[in-house]
């Protein structure tokens, strides 16, 4: 071995950094299976060692405008966030930038009457799913009497 190099590397939307090794008379870069599974191009178990394809953007439905009848006499909440384990926190920032990518969420830029939660939840595979506690917000939704 002549040296190594560590490098953040990325596939689509994943960066990681990476250690490279350097062989002399090194004839082929290869990708270890820790860095694989980090930039989520190695999938492990039914179909094992295959690459995993880029999913779609999230669809989008244009030009609909759709108006969610809230009861003017409940008061707005702002729930405070909830403290997520500290070792997840780089877990839910990549969920984050991933959904916003995907544009299934958008950044808020000002301040909103509403405030609800996010509420984590660790999958067996140990990826995480994002939810959103909408109890209190529920409570202020009118009743849907009629479609249009």
């Amino acid at each position: 071995m002549v040296g190594m190099f560590v490098a953040e590397i990325e596939a689509a939307i994943n960066k990681v950094d990476a250690t490279f090794y350097v062989a002399e008379n090194g004839m082929q870069s290869l990708l270890g299976d820790e860095t694989a599974k980090r930039l989520k191009v190695l999938k492990i178990g039914y179909n094992v060692g295959s690459v995993q394809e880029i999913p779609a953007a999230f669809p989008k439905i244009k030009g609909v405008l759709v108006e969610i009848p809230v009861n003017p006499d409940v008061k707005p909440v702002q729930q405070p966030y909830r403290r997520a384990p500290f070792a997840l926190e780089d877990k839910i920032a990549e969920k984050l930038r991933y959904l916003q990518n995907q544009d299934i969420i958008e950044r808020v830029q000002q301040p909103s009457a509403w405030v609800s939660p996010i509420v984590l939840v660790v999958k067996d595979n140990g990826e995480i799913r994002l939810c959103v506690d909408m109890r209190r917000a529920n409570q202020a939704l009118g009743k849907r009497t009629h479609c249009q």
